[in-house]
């Protein structure tokens, strides 16, 4: 008799231990989502990264890509700050802290690797907003000559759109007698901005340097345009 009850106890105490395990689960983790399409989780993807976007309000201006992948647990795996040109280590913290906390439901069928850069511009900043170094300058000093054409840019924007603003990536070359001969804008934000003409046309002619190049030399940024005060849209369609 004692064995036969011996067993029913312990039989009854797996069975409540069993149950209580299987419906255990903690409140911070969410039950495991659906599958859906890469298009439905990717239309999710726009929406965070949208929140996201509140980080890079904190400080500094610059470009940040972000590499991650999304699993078919609906969670962020193997979140990485590729590149941060800002300076800011919070903004990338903030940024990398989001991105990595993020939750997709329905999640993709199979794991989806994504790559994103955010460009942005401290807040209330005025005139161009630099979001990187001059690639192919060579030296500081011809870097610093390239960036002096960005007051051209800014005349520019205050004649076409003075309230738009755009991320553009410019590319300029520079001929060997230290003039801008071609350029062109391989990228663009919004895409089909107005702002995107003046990245390049009032460049062209313009001088570089005085000093002979032994080559042309091809030369790459990123700058970000906020909206021109009005103040200074007037000074600057005046000064032209």
């Amino acid at each position: 008799m004692n064995t036969v009850w011996s067993v029913a106890v312990w039989g009854l105490c797996l069975s409540l231990l069993g149950c209580a395990h299987e419906g255990y689960r903690p409140a911070d983790v969410p039950a495991m989502p659906q599958t859906g399409s890469e298009r439905l989780v990717l239309r999710q993807l726009d929406g965070h990264l949208a929140r996201v976007r509140s980080c890079l309000d904190e400080d500094g201006s610059g470009l940040l890509d972000v590499a991650f992948t999304i699993g078919t647990d609906g969670r962020v795996h193997d979140a990485v700050v590729a590149r941060n040109t800002s300076g800011s280590e919070r903004t990338a913290a903030c940024v990398h802290r989001r991105i990595a906390s993020l939750y997709f439901d329905p999640a993709p069928a199979r794991p989806i690797a994504r790559e994103h850069r955010f460009a942005f511009c401290a807040e209330g900043h005025e005139g161009t907003c630099r979001l990187g170094p001059v690639q192919g300058a060579r030296d500081p000093f011809f870097a610093d000559q390239v960036r002096s054409l960005e007051r051209q840019i800014v005349a520019c924007q205050a004649q076409r759109a003075p309230q738009d603003r755009a991320i553009l990536s410019v590319e300029l070359t520079v001929d060997r007698s230290g003039k801008v001969r071609s350029g062109w804008v391989p990228r663009a934000l919004p895409s089909g901005t107005p702002l995107a003409a003046c990245a390049v046309a009032p460049l062209l002619n313009q001088e570089v340097t005085r000093e002979a190049l032994a080559e042309p030399r091809t030369v790459r940024f990123t700058l970000g345009l906020p909206p021109v005060q009005r103040a200074a849209a007037a000074q600057q369609v005046a000064s032209n």
